[in-house]
């Protein structure tokens, strides 16, 4: 069926605000934002490190950087 405006679709100005089709589900989006960025930032809290072992950072290599052996340029 057919109406003849859109405009009786909206409803009456006088009825009362629904909460649940307007703040109420941003509201929820936005709580579980935050529990899942304080979630985020607990797991990413580092922890103790154990003072007997360096981490893996500190490792030190000795490599010679821009060095080459001589020849590997050349075409064979």
């Amino acid at each position: 069926m057919l109406r003849a405006s859109a405009a009786n679709d909206r409803g009456d100005p006088s009825d009362e605000p629904r909460p649940w089709l307007g703040v109420v589900p941003y509201a929820l989006l936005m709580m579980g934002l935050a529990i899942l960025a304080v979630g985020i930032m607990v797991v990413a809290w580092p922890g103790k490190q154990s003072p007997t072992k360096p981490p893996a950072a500190q490792k030190v290599t000795t490599i010679e950087v821009g060095t080459a052996p001589p020849g590997w340029l050349d075409e064979k």
